[in-house]
């Protein structure tokens, strides 16, 4: 019973997803201030995003490994 309470109720990690709204709000806030203050000055405004490297999400290729060295399943 300890270790099921000790764990936390439903609001345990109420703040986090708080918090994480709250930094979206202010990156927008900041972005929109950046782009009028571009504008103000006669800049051209960049909306387009800086190429991400790849990560994780990238599909595995096993190509290269013997058959005898892959899992059975």
């Amino acid at each position: 019973m300890e270790e099921i309470k000790a764990r936390g109720g439903r609001k345990a990690n109420f703040g986090k997803a708080a918090q994480r709204m709250r930094q979206h709000r202010l990156e927008a806030e900041r972005r929109t201030e950046k782009e009028m203050w571009a504008i103000e000055q006669g800049a051209s405004v960049s909306t387009n995003k800086q190429p991400q490297p790849w990560s994780h999400h990238r599909h595995m290729d096993f190509g290269d490994v013997p058959q005898e060295e892959l899992p059975a399943y």
